[in-house]
């Protein structure tokens, strides 16, 4: 490395020399490790202030049920049923449970040794590195971006069964945009952004409304259940309500089980979001391990309204249980949102600290203790997937419409312009930087926007403030519906009038800006398909998984510098090729002995391998608190049943997970190997010992951090 080196952002010129030296670089920062020291330590002093760390094991359990529950049981149950397996279901909720426990012990041995808000991120990153540390970091945010999405899209369903008002009431029709595009939600935009305000203010906070959420709508699971066992009927199970669907427990055999596990794994997003919050955590080495899997195995026992809809036809007399059952069911929906918004931005915040995006992202504010910045970039980053034009399916994936409408994008990009104005007015700390700012402004497709700003009318005075951001948010609607002049004009200074007010009164804080975050979220909600973003969510989270299950047996079989890690890496590719050669045997291959004698091969070299592996390699470290029991056995079950579920999913799916995995290895090489380049050069992490590369840290000689 050069002995003097300067920025590559400080201008053009470094910028393209930087980028001649990309394959250089990439080969120097991709692998490089950090340590358990310098994660709780160094980097997250980053941060400027700390998280507060006020939870208990049962708030991690009731974050845990309230993020699962609430996205499993009542947004994919009617889903997957309906499409995949029938009422085998509950065999694909078994089976997706039992994956997501072994990955959860792995999960929990991570967050023990290693109690930081960082997650699944933090976890590669001391193992495999810093590049794949990033890739996975930047799938899990997509992934709560769109499970938060599927979530709420059933929010406003669910509330009109509980009161008996169809869900078309519930929206503001706009006539001037096309069928299907044209009901907007505001009711859901609301509440996205009252839960924004609770999570904004403070974790403990937020741990005891989710508790009270929770514990209701657990209730009402139990009266889901005896009201299903009351008015159920055994000839369900084998004879079909329709006669064009197919009939049985099983209707679309053992692959539609499978199919069904896939896609209820999105129930279990909530568990990793919970590994998030171990930074704030009391007690991580009693309280993470009960939080985590105890969150798990309790949620494994338990379409728009699938429960409330399966009551809604019957007798005028079991009406009022649809209502009941779409009053809980929203409780569940509201903890589910809660507990994703806390997960994604502590991730968001912990890759701020890694240097691979710009450290403003790590900022905690010091009286909240929450991640504002973060949460910010989220808000951002939902609106440029909103106006990706590639995330369009074709027909037949579909058949609704387009994955995005454009009227989505737009709202996006009209919230974004809200959050520059809102940052720059009213907390000078969160200012977006200028350059920024003007790209922003000069894509907006609504020239009424700009009256809010000096860039397009230079002799205005720029409105400031909560007058400027209500500029930005009610000028696109009166520009949007087509009304008389006189009537438009007349409803924007009495809407101009309220929104103001209630903006003084709800966002002039210290968290101001971090609020707009919810608006966001409402709007991937109401205009993204629910099919595509339960498909999207489970791929990136079986991936994830997978991931971590690996870095765990690394961990504990390589010791940095000291062993060698050729021996544990050939292991898990082994392991990792025969469980996709089972995969590809089973779904790909025609019945008959043949295929069970390949299954039955696969399955054998599978366990031979591991054995050898087992008896061959000795461990390198022993947890000190807790660790995965059975190792290597557990992880490699972890691995495998991942793996296997990842081939249940479709081709479509495939295709969304590789576009944006390849933007964010674009990202990587274009800005975050050379920012982690010009960190390591300033002394900050980096360096190479013995040929590789490892951060620089005190874990050898500090023992409270040994493992």
């Amino acid at each position: 490395m050069e002995s003097s080196h300067g920025s590559s952002f400080s201008s053009l010129n470094s910028y393209i020399q930087a980028l001649a030296q990309t394959p250089a670089r990439f080969a120097r920062r991709a692998g490089s490790v950090s340590t358990s020291y310098e994660e709780m330590s160094r980097v997250k002093a980053r941060s400027g202030s700390e998280m507060q760390r006020t939870l208990r094991w049962y708030d991690l359990v009731g974050f845990g049920i309230g993020g699962m529950v609430g996205a499993g049981v009542f947004v994919t149950t009617g889903h997957a049923s309906r499409v995949c397996a029938g009422p085998s279901v509950i065999i694909s909720y078994a089976i997706a449970g039992l994956c997501a426990l072994l990955s959860a012990f792995c999960y929990t041995e991570f967050a023990v040794d290693m109690p930081v808000a960082g997650g699944a991120f933090s976890y590669l990153r001391v193992t495999f590195g810093e590049f794949a540390a990033f890739l996975t970091g930047a799938n899990l945010i997509m992934d709560y971006v769109m499970s938060n999405a599927a979530v709420a899209r059933s929010f406003t369903a669910y509330l009109g069964s509980a009161i008996g008002i169809s869900t078309s009431k519930w929206r503001l029709v706009v006539h001037v945009l096309p069928d299907g595009f044209n009901e907007i939600d505001v009711f859901a935009v609301l509440v996205v952004l009252a839960i924004t305000l609770i999570i904004c203010y403070s974790t403990r906070e937020s741990s005891v409304v989710n508790m009270v959420l929770t514990a209701l709508h657990i209730l009402f699971i139990g009266f889901v259940i005896l009201m299903g066992f009351w008015k159920g009927d055994s000839k369900n199970f084998t004879e079909p309500a329709d006669p064009k669907n197919p009939s049985g427990f099983f209707p679309f055999g053992a692959p539609g089980v499978f199919n069904g596990a896939a896609m209820v794994y999105l129930s279990y997003i909530g568990y990793d979001a919970v590994s998030t919050l171990a930074e704030e955590v009391h007690n991580p080495v009693k309280d993470i391990p009960i939080g985590v899997s105890g969150s798990v195995i309790i949620v494994t026992i338990d379409a728009d309204a699938p429960f409330s809809a399966a009551f809604r036809g019957k007798s005028d007399g079991w009406k009022w249980v649809s209502n009941v059952i779409g009053m809980g069911a929203s409780f569940g929906i509201l903890t589910s949102l809660l507990v994703a918004m806390l997960g994604q931005a502590r991730y968001m915040c912990v890759i701020g600290r890694s240097n691979v995006v710009p450290a403003w992202f790590a900022r905690v504010h010091p009286k909240t203790s929450t991640p504002v910045n973060a949460s910010v970039f989220l808000v951002d980053m939902l609106g440029f997937g909103l106006r990706v034009d590639i995330l369009k399916p074709g027909p037949s994936q579909d058949p609704d419409g387009e994955f995005l409408s454009q009227p989505a994008k737009n709202c996006v990009v009209i919230t974004q312009q809200a959050i520059c104005i809102c940052c720059e007015a009213m907390h000078e700390e969160l200012l977006v930087p200028l350059v920024a700012r003007k790209l922003w402004i000069n894509a907006m497709p609504c020239k009424l926007l700009r009256q809010g700003t000096s860039e397009s009318v230079p002799n205005r005075k720029p409105l400031r403030g909560t007058r400027a951001l209500s500029h930005c948010i009610l000028d696109p609607l009166s520009w949007t519906i087509t009304l008389p002049n006189w009537y438009a004009f007349a409803l924007w200074k009495v809407s101009e009038h309220f929104t103001i007010r209630f903006f003084k009164l709800v966002f002039l804080g210290p968290f101001s800006p971090v609020h707009v975050t919810g608006i966001f979220t409402a709007a991937i909600a109401l205009f993204t398909d629910l099919d595509v973003l339960l498909n999207l969510v489970s791929i990136g989270t079986l991936f994830v998984f997978y991931m971590v299950a690996n870095a765990v047996v690394y961990r504990r079989y390589v010791a940095i510098g000291t062993t060698n890690p050729w021996p544990t890496l050939a292991f898990l590719c082994s392991f990792s090729l025969t469980s996709i050669l089972f995969t590809l045997i089973w779904h790909f291959m025609p019945q008959g002995k043949g295929k069970a004698f390949m299954l039955g091969a696969c399955s054998v070299i599978a366990i031979a391998i591991m054995q050898l592996f087992h008896c061959l390699v000795p461990q390198a470290r022993k947890p000190e608190f807790w660790g995965v029991p059975l190792m290597p056995w557990i992880p490699c079950v972890s691995i495998f049943l991942n793996i296997f579920l990842l081939g249940s999913l479709g081709g479509p799916s495939y295709v969304r997970f590789v576009f944006f995995s390849a933007l964010a290895v674009l990202v990587y090489v274009l800005y975050s190997v050379h920012a982690s380049f010009d960190a390591e050069a300033e002394g900050s992490f980096g360096q190479k010992n013995g040929g590789i590369l490892k951060e620089s840290g005190e874990s050898d000689q500090d023992p409270s951090f040994k493992v």
